[in-house]
């Protein structure tokens, strides 16, 4: 399969994954005591997913240049970041649904270790990833917990 060929199916599963996550998202019901919908971050975020799936269909489809394919048996080390993300996820989200972490220790480490997995190791990076782990999370809670005004486990 040609890099073409992944990058139009990677689109196609994307919408697929946005209908799915916004199906469910309008399955939520709504609080009696919050002003905005349960629903409505998971909605946003479909729709979001929606259109980056969009635009890459788009790029896919209107690509004038060819990407030659990577000879067969080649391994790029960004298999191994994304298996790596992958891993991540699952333990942020079995630490959140066990109860072991709240959500803004769990965020916090989530974005600091997947910053620095995703950038070159170097000190710089490391507090590059910091700042980008307290910024969004402590960003993250305020907007939920004051504008949402949405309890966060």
């Amino acid at each position: 399969m040609n890099l073409l060929a992944k990058e139009t199916l990677l689109s196609l599963i994307c919408f697929a994954l946005a209908g799915l996550v916004y199906s469910a998202a309008d399955q939520i019901p709504p609080s009696l005591l919050a002003q905005v919908s349960a629903g409505l971050v998971p909605k946003l975020l479909a729709v979001c997913l929606a259109l980056l799936a969009a635009i890459n269909l788009v790029l896919v489809v209107f690509r004038t240049t060819t990407r030659i394919d990577p000879p067969a048996g080649f391994v790029n080390a960004g298999h191994y970041r994304m298996l790596a993300l992958l891993i991540l996820l699952g333990l942020f989200t079995a630490l959140l649904d066990q109860g072991l972490l709240r959500f803004p220790v769990a965020a916090l480490a989530f974005v600091f270790t997947a910053t620095l997995v995703l950038s070159r190791p170097s000190w710089r990076a490391v507090l590059i990833a910091a700042a980008i782990a307290l910024l969004s999370v402590g960003l993250t809670v305020f907007v939920f917990t004051r504008v949402f005004t949405v309890i966060l486990p």
